[in-house]
């Protein structure tokens, strides 16, 4: 089975088991289905509404934090894509919620100004403004310093503990077995996830890699250019996040890397563009960065057709890795290169 095929099951796998967990929740709340009056609709939507957005914000979070195993399956670009669309929908479920007793009791401001004499309500109303707070972060994340950017993305753990609690003590589903098990299943799944995503950021720490030179290849354009102690195991067209050690800079940057896994050094050619890249052309000699991956599934595997590949620009770098690693190995295959400077 190759990567496509198994990227096709998950999505297939994935995507039934949340319709039977939805079929599920809709069931338990809404049955029976006659006699209904409009005020018990809206309650029964509140309920419905607030489970679909736990289990959607949970699987979200856990997502993320295993970030690093979907890439090699999907993509880390394609990850990141469905990430942002798939909190748009829980933001449509989460707004539901609240909106629905709101109606249905005419208490309006119960619901928006938190009481903590009445803590699983108070923690609920509080997880649904941290939510607010990172979909704004994360949809002017490129205004925002990154450092900023990603402690408040970092509270979305606080996040799903305050809508666990609220759910588990709050939540008038909460006594049924499956929904008890949905619960204690994420809870399970997102403690895994803090730790596998600690444990990758703890040893990429270590991942330090010197300047060996820097390559000006145009006036806007250069080529850093790092020694390898531990030679990095990467596909070529894959990317790795840079970090700094100058300045001490948090900020993390993507730059997809120029040369092919055969050779002794490792290169990412980069655009001047920005406070990260003018810091990171001013690097000398002995300096030290420190790289998160490889990511990417941008690669030639299971492939056996011959390509065309269309570039531009600083847009090159993957089809340079790319071509260099056929060439040093040999490869058969055609590959026509259309590039536009």
């Amino acid at each position: 089975m190759n990567k496509i095929e198994k990227a096709r099951l998950l999505k297939i796998s994935l995507f039934t088991l949340f319709i039977i967990t939805i079929g599920y929740f809709f069931y338990i709340i809404f049955y029976p289905f006659n006699n209904i009056s409009l005020s018990t609709l809206l309650y029964d939507t509140g309920r419905f509404s607030g489970l679909v957005a736990f289990v959607m914000l949970s699987f979200l979070i856990f997502l993320g934090d295993t970030a690093r195993y979907w890439d090699r399956i999907i993509g880390l670009d394609k990850t990141i894509v469905f990430n942002k669309k798939f909190s748009l929908v829980i933001l449509v479920f989460a707004l539901i919620h609240p909106i629905s007793f709101m109606i249905s009791s005419s208490a309006i401001m119960h619901y928006i100004i938190p009481d903590f004499t009445i803590l699983p309500l108070a923690l609920g109303i509080v997880a649904f403004y941290i939510f607010i707070g990172v979909m704004i972060a994360s949809a002017i994340y490129k205004r925002i310093s990154y450092t900023i950017w990603q402690y408040i993305h970092i509270s979305t753990y606080l996040l799903f503990f305050f809508t666990l609690y609220h759910a588990f003590n709050w939540g008038s589903d909460s006594n049924d077995l499956f929904v008890k098990g949905i619960y204690l299943l994420f809870l399970i799944g997102i403690a895994i996830g803090i730790v596998y995503r600690t444990s990758y950021k703890i040893l990429q720490r270590s991942n330090k890699y010197t300047v060996k030179n820097i390559r000006w290849e145009t006036k806007d354009v250069f080529t850093l250019v790092l020694k390898q102690k531990n030679k990095l195991k990467f596909k070529a067209g894959q990317f790795c996040f840079l970090r700094l050690n100058k300045d001490k800079l948090y900020a993390r940057h993507p730059f997809t890397i120029s040369n092919s896994p055969e050779d002794d050094d490792l290169e990412f050619t980069i655009k001047l563009e920005g406070r990260f890249t003018k810091i990171a052309s001013e690097l000398k000699k002995g300096e030290e960065v420190i790289l998160e991956g490889p990511f990417g599934t941008f690669t030639l595997e299971d492939n056996d057709k011959d390509l065309i590949f269309f570039a531009g620009g600083v847009g090159i770098t993957p089809f340079r890795s790319i071509i260099k690693n056929q060439l040093n190995n040999n490869d058969k295959m055609n590959i026509a290169l259309l590039y536009g400077c």
